[in-house]
């Protein structure tokens, strides 16, 4: 089976169709684009999580339990959840289901999160949100992994509680961390089973980022060992620069409510200015880059894995 890789040593990542701001779910551009990803050789499909935002989105459990009919290799990946939103005991229960339906191919991606507004639409206030955070990545995996758990705290009580199936992966689902402030990377590199660095983050303003986690990994003791370090790019192939900047731009508008950002944080341009432009980040010799194109998603993946991947 082919694999795109990036220096024979980075993997490739494509998002998956996720937001639908002009019409329904069109479930076809859905299928057609899984199929043909997995075929080109992208070795992880991906979802974002967002459930109040304005531009229309698909429920990223559901879209890759959908996902996972369509496809039979391809990784399948959210990045990230905000953890607090959701209680561990049903985020166990759906994960461990997924890992299930998809043949083991399941990565969690969580954060914390900034936006404390939104913990009372949740049934909670931000008051111990770290260690709220901690306590629930260690019950997911007491979920995943042990017969019976119990587990008592001042959020969770649970006495002989069990989940089956349990992941298909052994010995768990593995965790990637989204963050960017000292103390957040600080706790991947303590927690987490992998990295994944934000869309939203330009290539210089990343390295700075991974200068630290790379750091922070050291000081645990897990330089070595395997924690897959990634970043979401978003990106677009495109010789009218004009065309391209107003899409993205749009497309920003309407999800993260700043078109501005988009220019910021988006790869985009003639074949030879992507390149250019992603070139440093391929020096950090990453583990696997996540190209996230906003319009005419097949066509983007198609122009990226034929014309980018191979000159970089």
């Amino acid at each position: 089976m082919k694999k795109l890789l990036i220096r024979d040593k980075t993997a490739v990542g494509i998002a998956a169709p996720q937001m639908f701001p002009t019409g329904p779910v069109d479930l076809g551009l859905i299928q057609r684009h899984l199929k043909r990803v997995e075929a080109l050789g992208y070795q992880s499909a991906w979802t974002q999580h967002g459930v109040f935002a304005t531009n229309p989105s698909i429920d990223p459990f559901t879209l890759l339990a959908y996902a996972a009919a369509c496809t039979s290799r391809i990784k399948l990946g959210i990045s990230v959840i905000v953890l607090p939103f959701y209680d561990p005991v049903n985020l166990a229960k759906m994960s461990a289901s997924l890992d299930q339906l998809s043949g083991g191919r399941f990565i969690l991606g969580v954060g914390i999160g900034g936006g404390r507004s939104r913990y009372p639409s949740f049934g909670f206030n931000d008051h111990h949100r770290v260690k709220r955070f901690e306590d629930a990545i260690a019950l997911l995996r007491c979920l995943w992994s042990e017969s019976q758990v119990n587990f008592e705290n001042e959020f969770w009580n649970l006495e002989r509680v069990s989940i089956n199936p349990k992941p298909l992966q052994k010995p768990n689902i593995p965790i990637w961390f989204g963050a960017s402030a000292d103390p957040a990377l600080k706790r991947a590199t303590r927690l987490g089973d992998g990295f994944m660095g934000a869309g939203t983050s330009d290539i210089t303003t990343f390295q700075k980022v991974l200068s630290k986690l790379r750091s922070y990994l050291a000081h645990e003791g897990r330089t070595g060992i395997t924690f897959p370090i990634s970043k979401r790019v978003y990106i677009a192939v495109d010789r009218d620069r004009e065309a391209a900047s107003k899409k993205i731009q749009k497309w920003f508008a309407n999800y993260y409510h700043d078109a501005s950002l988009g220019l910021k944080a988006t790869v985009f341009g003639t074949e030879d200015e992507v390149i250019e432009q992603l070139t440093p980040l391929v020096e950090e010799g990453l583990d696997m880059i996540m190209f996230n194109p906003v319009y005419d998603l097949i066509e983007q993946a198609e122009k990226l894995s034929e014309l980018i991947i191979p000159k970089l």
